[in-house]
């Protein structure tokens, strides 16, 4: 035997070198030859990406359906016993986070960070396409991806608040008299 095909499935995590032994064999297992070693390295499976949904089910009971309205989510670590660490972003300041209707979108919606801190809780605007006055809405939120690393311009450039708003005001300046508008009117 002078040709063999060995296929290996890394396990998130795991890898490493060792010593595989090889033995020779017709189909029934039969010994062919003498025993060869061949050293086999694995690498880590790497696993980027990812996924939380996020539920409004407190929009209830309201005959109206907002279209393109800009709601708060508040991220923080393992929030409502999901999946969320700020650990497994690629970006420390949320560059590649981004927000979907359906899970597998790739079309961003648009959000605005109002405040960013990876120790504690991080406000993020997103402008929801559809939310149901039943209490069905749901987005998706999507971090650790390597194709999405960069900031998407929608964070700085008011289009969270293209519905008709004339001024967003979050009030959180600390000192003077001057208040920012979030929208880029």
């Amino acid at each position: 035997v002078t040709n063999a095909a060995i296929t290996l499935t890394p396990m998130p995590g795991a890898g490493g070198t060792g010593i595989l032994k090889l033995t020779p064999a017709n189909a029934n297992n039969y010994p062919l030859g003498t025993d060869s070693n061949a050293t086999v390295t694995i690498a880590p499976m790497v696993v980027s990406g990812q996924k939380m949904e996020i539920a409004f089910k407190g929009y209830t009971g309201k005959s109206e359906t907002l279209t393109n309205f800009p709601v708060l989510v508040v991220l923080s670590n393992n929030v409502g016993n999901s999946t969320f660490n700020y650990n497994n972003f690629l970006s420390p300041g949320g560059y590649d986070l981004r927000f979907v209707a359906n899970p597998g979108d790739t079309a961003s919606l648009n959000y605005e960070i109002e405040s960013w801190d990876y120790t504690g809780a991080s406000y993020v605007w997103v402008q929801v396409p559809e939310l149901p006055g039943n209490g069905t809405g749901v987005i998706y939120a999507k971090w650790g991806y390597p194709a999405d690393s960069s900031q998407l311009p929608c964070t700085t450039n008011g289009a969270t608040w293209t519905n008709g708003f004339v001024i967003v005001a979050h009030m959180t300046e600390t000192s003077g008299t001057t208040v920012s508008d979030s929208t880029a009117n």
